[in-house]
């Protein structure tokens, strides 16, 4: 079995970081009225490193 490319580990535990962002907006948020920018950033992250990590399938 091949090794990733160190980039696509980077990818990897970046969208692993973000996916784990999107339930700290939630918990330290009191209120869910109001926008929180850690849920923006980590559900960008998420889409943005998900279309890194499909372009990477077609990469390699």
């Amino acid at each position: 079995m091949q090794q990733p490319a160190p980039w696509v580990v980077g990818l990897i535990v970046a969208a692993t970081a973000c996916r784990v962002l999107p339930v700290v907006g939630l918990v330290a948020c009191a209120r869910m009225e109001r926008p929180n920018p850690v849920r923006f950033v980590g559900a960008r992250g998420t889409c943005v490193t998900g279309v890194g990590l499909c372009g990477a399938l077609f990469v390699g």
